[in-house]
């Protein structure tokens, strides 16, 4: 199935379009496990592979990849994220096991000792 996801995203990007909204709910699978990618209202026609979306405009962010969330900066990468979303345990965080170093640059203060209290 993964496979079938990867060749639909990669004919989208070869024709110059930007999905913008995969994410599992949007990956229909059909009689003997053929899958098809869905959901084209948010897919763009992008000739230079970088879209920005207009002020207020609504994305998933369990899917989006960071540029996204941070810029509303769309690109055949930030579809790649969401494909590597897809593929992804939903069981597992996506940050566990990070040094201190990087759970401070990702924001996870929670097991952080309180420095005023001791």
């Amino acid at each position: 199935m993964a496979i079938q996801i990867c060749a639909a995203m990669k004919f989208l990007e070869q024709s110059g379009f930007i999905h913008r909204n995969l994410a599992a709910r949007n990956c229909l699978v059909g009689d003997r496990n053929i899958v098809k990618v869905g959901s084209f209202s948010s897919a763009r026609f992008v000739p230079d592979d970088e879209y920005k979306a207009s002020v207020g405009a609504k994305y998933a962010v369990r899917w989006s990849a960071p540029e996204v969330i941070t810029h509303a900066r769309f690109s055949s990468k930030s579809d790649i994220w969401s494909y590597g979303k897809l593929q992804y345990p939903k069981d597992r965080p996506l940050f566990s096991g990070l040094s201190d170093s990087l759970k401070a640059m990702v924001g996870d203060y929670s097991d952080a000792v309180d420095l005023n209290n001791n």
